[in-house]
C-alpha cells in the first residue's frame, strides 16, 4: 500500500491529544485533517469529502458528541470508517450515542478505551482500514531495497540494449526515489538536501548504466 494512501479526520476538543494521534499516524505513512469541534469536522470533511477513509473521534466534545457528529459524516459518505474513543464502555455511555453505535455496520466502527497506547491505536487503524501500518523507518528500509532491485535492473535493461537513460516513465522517478532515500536513510534520517540526494541518485544510476553498457 502507498503511502499517504489513506486520510484521517481527527475530533477532539484537546489539541495535545489531536496532535499525539496525528504524530503517530504521519509516522506510519497517514494524512492526517485536524478538527477541534464537530462543526469543523463537518465542514471540512465536506470540502474533502472524497479523500476521507476515516474519523477517530472523541465521544464527549465540548460543543456535543463525536458519535453524532460521525453518524452525520457516514451519512455523506458510507464507506467512511468510524473510530469513537471514550473512557468509559458502551453501557455507561449516553442512550443516545449507545443507540447510534449500535445502529452502525459492526464492520465499519470500533470502540478505542481510554487510556489507549499507540499500539492500541495503529492496530484498530489498521484493521478498520485492511493494511498494515509499518514505521518509517521499516519502510525506509523497504525503499532501500527497492532501490538495490530497480537499479539491478537498470543496468540488466543496458546490458541488453536497452534504453541508455531515463527515457521509461513506468521506472524513472521510483528508480531514483528509491536511491536517494537510501542517502537518506545511511545519514540516519537527518542531515543533507533531498534534492541533492535526488541529483546523486540520478548520477549514479546513469553512471551504472553506462559501467553496463560498456562491460555490454
Amino acid at each position: 500500500m502507498p503511502e499517504s494512501a489513506f486520510n484521517v479526520l481527527i475530533l477532539d476538543d484537546e489539541p495535545g491529544v489531536l496532535e499525539l494521534i496525528a504524530h503517530g499516524l504521519r509516522n506510519r505513512g497517514l494524512t492526517t485533517l485536524l478538527c477541534t469541534c464537530g462543526q469543523s469536522a463537518i465542514e471540512q470533511f465536506r470540502q474533502a469529502r472524497e479523500a476521507v477513509d476515516l474519523l477517530i473521534a472523541d465521544v464527549t466534545l465540548a460543543d456535543g458528541s463525536g458519535v453524532v457528529a460521525g453518524v452525520r459524516l457516514k451519512d455523506l459518505k458510507p464507506e467512511l470508517k468510524l473510530i469513537f474513543m471514550s473512557g468509559y464502555s458502551l453501557p455507561d455511555w449516553s442512550a443516545h450515542d449507545a443507540a447510534l453505535v449500535e445502529q452502525l455496520p459492526p464492520e465499519s466502527v470500533r470502540v478505542l478505551r481510554k487510556p489507549f497506547t499507540n499500539r492500541d491505536l495503529l492496530s484498530t487503524v489498521g484493521e478498520l482500514l485492511g493494511v498494515a501500518l509499518q514505521p518509517r523507518q521499516a519502510r525506509e528500509a523497504a525503499k532501500i531495497r527497492s532501490g538495490r532491485s530497480n537499479a539491478d535492473r537498470v543496468v540488466r535493461r543496458a546490458h541488453a540494449g536497452g534504453s541508455s537513460d531515463f527515457t521509461d516513465p513506468a521506472v524513472e522517478h521510483g528508480e531514483i526515489a528509491a536511491l536517494a532515500s537510501s542517502y537518506w536513510t545511511a545519514r540516519g534520517f537527518s542531515g543533507g538536501s533531498a534534492e541533492e540526494d535526488w541529483y546523486r541518485a540520478e548520477e549514479e544510476l546513469r553512471r551504472r548504466m553506462r559501467a553496463g553498457s560498456a562491460g555490454a
